[in-house]
């Protein structure tokens, strides 16, 4: 996915609710922030992993996120006319990160409307899919990881803030970060072989 692709969802989506601000995120909101490491795609950064959906949200009000998701989400009149397409629901229960994201996101101006995009940094993409446990979550977080220096450290920081405010998820994330620890350091290992 292109930004300009990602913009015509999130301007889409925002005519649809008629509301200012869309809030991204999952995988495919890592396109904000391409510019700043040399690429326009997320195949370039993704590849086989990438895909034509961009998650995002309007609302906290499932309603306003079902009316966008019918109109421009999956195999919907836009999805079959510009072959991507945009998932809408509240944030609450699928972008689950530290309450200090807020401090690290940035908001980006669509450029052919009024539109406002609210986009999470890419330490707090990588820790959201961290905790969602799938493989091709892993593979998203190393490789945002490495194109964007992110360090363990910065991670495990997040892990202790979340846990702190989250308890009763402690296990689950402590084994996801255990999990993405490994993988990271076993590919940084193998590198180091290879120079």
């Amino acid at each position: 996915m292109t930004k300009e692709q990602a913009y015509h969802i999130c301007r889409a989506a925002a005519a649809i609710a008629n509301v200012e601000y869309v809030t991204v995120f999952g995988s495919n909101a890592i396109v904000f922030w391409l510019d700043e490491i040399g690429m326009n795609d997320t195949k370039e950064l993704l590849q086989e992993y990438t895909s034509r959906e961009l998650d995002l949200s309007v609302s906290e009000e499932e309603e306003l996120n079902i009316l966008v998701d019918a109109t421009i989400g999956e195999m919907s009149m836009f999805d079959k006319t510009f072959g991507i397409y945009g998932h809408a629901n509240p944030m609450r229960n699928l972008f689950k990160v530290p309450k200090s994201w807020i401090s690290r996101l940035k908001v980006e101006n669509d450029p052919l409307s009024e539109t406002k995009i609210v986009i999470p940094h890419p330490l707090d993409l990588v820790f959201s899919k961290m905790i969602g446990f799938r493989e091709k979550d892993f593979v998203f977080c190393k490789r945002v990881m490495r194109a964007f220096k992110l360090k363990l450290e910065d991670l495990k920081k997040l892990v202790n803030e979340y846990i702190y405010d989250n308890p009763q998820e402690t296990e689950k994330v402590l084994k996801a970060f255990k999990i993405l620890q490994n993988k990271v350091r076993t590919k940084s290992t193998f590198l180091s072989k290879l120079k």
